[in-house]
């Protein structure tokens, strides 16, 4: 299973005098699972009727040439990879989904471990932290590099900017164990020979991106990075010259919450009422107010899109 319910949020449970009531874990991974099966299943026309109706192509932070569908559904047959870590909310003992999270592997990563840590602990329950399997997310990723080739090259991507580096070095020592070439590297240091990626004169087959460029958090003006290296990265990914886990518009887009709050209609209903209901307000002084009235306690919020540091 790609998606899990946020580790933090169970552990918090987990340690609250409440007993944990397994049926909560069930059905945050049931949820997650469908949620899994819904995204990797659309292709280019599903995901331009959600941009549509999200009205995405009128986001003006972005620019025109990464609005478009196909970067994340690039042909027909290959098959889409989209993993990700959903955040649920527990409102009155019920999970509802709050996010998408796409460059965030320390779930995926180090969930394990904690689970291994937090079951064996006096008076826990192990079963409680067994559904997932370990290094769950390496494996998916050098499965789907194994379909290009016998002997493949990974590539883990941040920025000249990113300072978050344990996650990615703990997930190179993951897939270096299972016997495959995996590089962190800058998407700066990437050259091209026939437009397929390359790093240290090395063929890439599969790219993880864990980086930010200038319109990952247009709000706040965090990062610059030039747009040129991210979109021939796309370009390659687009020719089938590479694979990329969660291209950069499954940050932009997946990980909007109006892609969230439209989530809840496309889903069949045993799965879309576990759905947090999600509205997306000015930031402007008397609108964001207006918008926070009344119920502030089962309220959850964030960033429309953008990085638990931006918010």
């Amino acid at each position: 299973m790609n998606l899990l319910f946020d580790e933090k949020t169970r552990i918090a449970y987990e340690s609250s005098p409440v007993s944990f009531d397994m049926s909560v874990r069930d059905t945050a991974l049931r949820v997650s699972s469908e949620v899994l099966r819904y995204v990797n299943s659309l292709g280019s026309a599903e995901v331009s009727r959600l941009m549509r109706k999200t009205r995405f192509f009128e986001n003006a932070y972005l620019p025109d040439w990464i609005k478009r569908p196909e970067y994340f559904a690039p042909k027909p047959g290959r098959e889409n990879v989209f993993a990700a870590r959903l955040d649920f909310a527990l409102h009155n003992n019920v999970p509802r989904l709050i996010e998408l999270n796409t460059a965030c592997p320390a779930g995926h990563v180090f969930y394990p471990s904690v689970c291994e840590s937090i079951g064996a602990a006096p008076g826990r329950d192990p079963a409680v932290f067994s559904a997932y399997p370990k290094d769950f997310f390496s494996g998916l990723l050098v499965g789907r590099a194994r379909l290009r080739s016998a002997s493949p090259h990974i590539a883990l991507l941040t920025s000249s900017v990113s300072r978050i580096s344990n996650e990615l070095a703990a997930l190179r020592r993951q897939i270096a164990a299972e016997g495959v070439r995996c590089s962190v590297c800058n998407i700066q240091e990437l050259t091209y020979r026939g437009g397929v990626p390359r790093y240290a004169g090395a063929a890439i087959d599969l790219v993880w991106c864990k980086f930010n460029d200038k319109y990952s958090s247009p709000l706040y003006g965090l990062v610059d990075e030039n747009p040129e290296y991210l979109k021939r990265l796309l370009d390659a990914h687009l020719a089938g010259a590479t694979d990329v886990v969660n291209p950069p518009l499954a940050f932009y887009f997946f990980e909007d919450k109006a892609f969230l709050g439209a989530l809840r209609g496309e889903l069949p209903r045993e799965y879309s009422e576990f759905v947090a209901e999600t509205g997306v307000v000015g930031s402007s002084g008397k609108r964001l107010s207006a918008g926070l009235t009344g119920g502030r306690a089962s309220l959850v919020l964030k960033p429309r899109i953008g990085t638990r540091a931006d918010g």
